[in-house]
């Protein structure tokens, strides 16, 4: 699972992408996500990271490896202590969800291996509401996934 978000700071909206995926590559599921009142990009991370979570968990994921390109985010929900930083709440919403899917592997990936979370993430920002897919990717990233290996 590939998590990314996209970030406006004139208007403090945030962008979320999710794309879930089998080994094999094949889809499994997507999201796109309009965050409003976001006040900083790596708050829109972590929140976005929240989300690919409760992605996951909804969709009855038991094993998901989640990649995002915040290695710091990624960092945090690996880390076993308190966090006391801006994001904390975001950090500690991460973790609870974490123990509700039966194993999650954070792990930092480039943002060349993310193109289609990030795709997705900045398409949500000119959206109106929130999209999942199952099975399947918006339009905007249809043609991308058969272009790029999967992660």
């Amino acid at each position: 699972m590939n998590f990314d978000a996209s970030f406006k700071m004139d208007t403090k909206f945030a962008g979320t992408g999710v794309i879930a995926r089998y080994g094999n590559g094949r889809i499994m599921g997507a999201c796109e996500i309009l965050n409003k009142g976001v006040s900083f990009p790596f708050a829109a991370e972590a929140l976005t990271c929240v989300q690919a979570l409760s992605f996951a968990r909804d969709m009855g994921f038991q094993n998901v490896i989640l990649e995002g390109d915040s290695r710091t985010v990624i960092n945090k929900i690996q880390h076993e202590g308190l966090d006391r930083s801006t994001i904390s709440p975001y950090v500690s919403d991460e973790k609870a969800l974490t123990n509700q899917v039966l194993e999650v592997k954070p792990k930092h990936t480039h943002r060349q291996c993310n193109k289609i979370a990030h795709l997705l993430a900045g398409d949500a920002l000119h959206r109106d509401q929130d999209w999942c897919w199952v099975e399947e990717v918006p339009r905007v990233a249809a043609d991308r996934r058969t272009v790029e290996p999967p992660d």
